[in-house]
């Protein structure tokens, strides 16, 4: 089963932690498997979205763009 490695949003790449950190589920079942709101947008409006380790990536190493942790 695929699992979330990080997540994008606001123009960039964020990891699980700083992303439920900010966007933290009130609602059990509106959570990911990070406690991440599944309904969550950003602040342009835009739903969050995951990157599974199974997504195709065209860079070599990620990073993230809020503690600047590699993914």
């Amino acid at each position: 089963m695929p699992r979330i490695i990080a997540y994008t949003y606001e123009g960039g790449m964020h990891c699980p932690a700083c992303t439920a950190q900010r966007w933290r589920a009130a609602n059990a079942k509106r959570a990911d498997e990070h406690g991440v709101d599944m309904l969550a947008q950003d602040n342009e409006g835009n739903a969050l979205h995951p990157v599974f380790d199974t997504d195709e990536r065209p860079w070599r190493v990620m990073a993230c763009d809020t503690c600047s942790e590699v993914l």
